[in-house]
C-alpha cells in the first residue's frame, strides 16, 4: 500500500524540450513539478493527456497533493490544464509570475473552473522527506525574466539531496551561489533550462557537484539542447549525465537507509552514460 511506502521516488518523464517530474513521497503522497507542454503553447499535442496522465495511471496515482509550477512558460505548464480536469489536485503552487501565452490562459481558466487553490511555494516535510524552496525568496521579481523567477527546489530524504533547477539562468544561479553555495550540493540535479548555454554556469555546477545530472530535452531538440559544453561541464564535475531524449524517463529512488538507485526507461542508457563520463 502506498501509505506504507518508505521510499522517495522521483521520475523525470520523457517529455521532449519540456519539464515534468513525478514525485512520490514516503507515505504515499504524490505531486508534480511542472507538467510539460509545447514551446508555442498550442493545444495541438497535449502531453498532459498523452504522457503525464498515463504515467500517473501506470503508478496507480489517483490524486496529486500538489502541482508545483516552476514558472509559467508553455513547456512547463501546457499539460496541466488537462490534468486539472482529470485528476483531483489539492493545490497548485506558483511564485505569482505571469506570462502571456495560450497555455497559461487555459491553465488559469481550468483552475478557476475546478476551484483548485493557488498558493505560494513554501517549505514542508512529508513522510520524513523535506522540500525546501531555495528561489525565489517570496514573490516573483517583476523585473526578472520568467526563467530567472523559476522556483528552485531542494528535496532531501535519508541523507540524500535532489536539486531541481527549473529554467533558472545566469542571474538566478548567481544569486543562489552568492547566498549559500553549500545548499546547492546534491546527489542528483535536474539541470536548469534543458541544458541551455544560458544556464549551468561554472560556479553553480561546482557547488552542486552531483553524481547524477538529468537533462530534460528531446532527442532532436529544435534548440539543440543540451549543448555539448554544458554536458561536458557537468561531466567534469563528476556527474553521469542522463538526457531523457536518449534514456527515456529517469527514475531516482531513495530508501529509508539512504540507498540511492537510478533506472532509465531504455535499459542500456545508464551504462552508456556512465561510460561516456568515464571516457572523458
Amino acid at each position: 500500500a502506498p501509505r506504507l511506502e518508505r521510499r522517495l521516488r522521483v521520475t523525470f518523464l520523457d517529455v521532449g524540450d519540456a519539464d515534468c517530474a513525478l514525485v512520490e513521497l514516503p507515505g504515499g503522497e504524490a505531486m508534480l513539478v511542472d507538467a510539460a507542454g509545447s514551446a508555442d503553447g498550442s493545444a495541438a499535442f497535449d502531453p498532459g493527456e498523452v504522457i503525464v496522465a498515463p504515467a500517473l495511471r501506470a503508478r496507480r496515482i489517483g490524486r496529486l497533493a500538489r502541482v508545483i509550477v516552476t514558472h509559467p512558460h508553455p513547456d512547463h505548464i501546457g499539460g496541466l490544464a488537462y490534468l486539472v480536469g482529470e485528476v483531483p489536485i489539492g493545490e497548485v503552487w506558483d511564485a505569482g509570475d505571469y506570462d502571456e501565452n495560450p497555455a497559461h490562459d487555459r491553465l488559469r481558466e481550468a483552475l478557476a473552473r475546478r476551484g483548485v487553490p493557488r498558493r505560494r511555494p513554501r517549505d514542508l516535510t512529508v513522510g520524513g522527506a523535506t522540500l525546501e524552496v531555495l528561489h525565489p525568496r517570496g514573490d516573483a521579481d517583476p523585473l526578472a525574466s520568467p526563467n530567472d523567477n523559476s522556483v528552485v527546489l531542494r528535496l532531501r530524504y535519508a541523507g540524500r539531496t535532489l536539486l531541481l533547477l527549473g529554467d533558472a539562468e545566469a542571474a538566478a544561479e548567481a544569486e543562489l551561489v552568492a547566498r549559500e553555495p553549500a545548499a546547492l550540493h546534491a546527489d542528483v540535479v535536474k539541470v536548469g533550462h534543458h541544458g541551455s548555454r544560458t544556464s549551468s554556469g561554472a560556479a553553480l555546477v561546482t557547488a552542486a557537484a552531483p553524481g547524477i545530472a538529468v537533462i530534460s530535452a528531446g532527442p532532436r531538440s529544435r534548440h539543440r539542447f543540451p549543448h555539448p559544453e554544458v554536458v561536458a561541464r557537468w561531466q567534469a564535475a563528476g556527474a553521469t549525465v542522463l538526457h531523457t531524449g536518449r534514456t527515456g524517463a529517469v527514475t531516482v529512488t531513495i530508501d529509508a537507509r539512504g540507498r540511492l538507485a537510478v533506472t532509465t526507461a531504455r535499459a542500456d542508457a545508464l551504462r552508456d552514460a556512465t561510460a561516456a563520463r568515464a571516457g572523458r
